[in-house]
């Protein structure tokens, strides 16, 4: 059962505490469902670590206007939300699947909790009023989602000409002022499936430019302290590589905060709050080059619904 939007919020400040009010059904960062590792009645929904992340913009206010718009027209749990660390910098985006994806085979779904379909033109509508998206929609393109980046700049403009499309193929493009531009390339890896971790390590030794170069040191790509998750994502894009774990405890995602630099504000709050989040599985995504070999870490991502 999914909560009705504004449900269980408690708290003072731009972005009060948000709890479920009862035991629900959760979805990952595909908007495939999933069933806690615990109960989530009173425990604090995953988008309370966004919340904390955007308390201290002086856009905060936007930016609540802007979330509660499109969980109000679209329904909660249809907005999957991303924040990434690059150089420092933290980085926000805010993606819509028309519909559920997975990429199990052999794990039976809980077909009852499978969103229904959304459109494009729904997506515009609800971010219209504090986010205009000027580029029109290429309807000939077969996309399965879209996602758009939102920062203080783009807030404070209130319109951006910049939108992503994803296909079911993988491929996704970069739909701006000059058209289409293709940008990355995704497959997914059930960890349940030897079948699918065979095809994974492969595709990672020869299909990928850096994670072909870092095949001699796969621990440092499919790190151990992050692998025992549910699916493995790997990415192509144009400067770099990238691998998804889907599904991992907080106590992982701890880890991967504490050992790639993130706020300290930040950890500390997700340390205070471990408890309440002891149900969350959540998705996390590093970006790396191997020069010579060597694995460097680029940027790193957090995600999570609305």
């Amino acid at each position: 059962m999914r909560e009705t939007s504004g449900q269980g919020r408690t708290g003072e400040g731009a972005f009060p505490v948000e709890r479920h009010e009862r035991d629900c059904v959760l979805y990952d960062y595909t908007m495939r469902p999933y069933r806690p590792p615990g109960s989530t009645a009173g425990r604090m929904k995953s988008a309370n670590l966004l919340y904390h992340l955007l308390e201290t913009s002086p856009m905060r206010d936007r930016y609540r206007r802007l979330l509660d718009g499109v969980r109000s027209a679209l329904g909660t749990d249809r907005t999957v939300w991303g924040v990434k660390l690059d150089g420092g910098r933290l980085l926000f985006e805010l993606y819509f699947y028309f519909r559920s994806l997975t990429s199990a085979s052999s794990a039976p779904e809980m077909r009852a909790a499978i969103v229904p379909p959304i459109t494009h033109a729904q997506v515009y509508d609800a971010l219209r009023g504090t986010l205009e998206i000027v580029t029109a929609y290429p309807d000939h393109v077969p996309a399965i989602m879209m996602s758009v980046d939102v920062d203080d700049r783009v807030l404070e403009k209130g319109s951006t000409d910049l939108v992503h499309l994803y296909l079911m193929s993988g491929l996704s493009y970069d739909l701006g002022p000059g058209g289409l531009e293709h940008k990355n390339h995704y497959l997914f890896f059930e960890t349940s499936e030897p079948d699918r971790l065979r095809a994974m390590v492969a595709h990672l030794s020869n299909g990928m430019a850096h994670g072909s170069a870092a095949a001699q040191c796969l621990h440092k790509v499919l790190v151990p302290a992050l692998y025992s998750c549910r699916t493995i994502c790997l990415a192509v894009k144009s400067k770099a590589d990238a691998v998804y774990f889907s599904g991992v405890r907080t106590s992982q995602l701890l880890w991967l905060l504490r050992e790639h630099g993130w706020p300290a504000t930040a950890i500390a709050f997700l340390e205070s709050s471990q408890e309440d989040f002891s149900h969350v599985l959540w998705d996390v995504g590093i970006d790396f080059t191997a020069p010579g070999g060597e694995v460097r870490t680029h940027k790193t991502g957090i995600y999570g619904t609305l």
